[in-house]
């Protein structure tokens, strides 16, 4: 989504479910930017069928809440 999508990193891992819309029958993501600036962006379709296999996946982790974004690991999580 950063580079599909020209997001910066704040913006990409403040996004919630209910910022993907459908509008005049497209996919659409909201992003909240600097200042408060909201923009609504066209979500390209190679990104529509990856956020189409990830979600249910985290819906069923965790049906409350879902972020679109993956945890941020530390380097020592992935040491043996």
């Amino acid at each position: 989504m950063l580079a599909t999508l020209g997001l910066r990193v704040s913006e990409a891992t403040a996004l919630n479910l209910p910022d993907l819309q459908h509008n005049a029958g497209h996919r659409t993501v909201v992003i909240r930017g600097k200042g408060g600036r909201v923009r609504e962006l066209p979500v390209p379709a190679v990104l529509v069928r990856l956020l189409d296999d990830h979600v249910p996946a985290q819906r069923q982790q965790n049906p409350r809440s879902i972020r679109l974004h993956a945890a941020r690991m530390s380097v020592a999580a992935l040491e043996p």
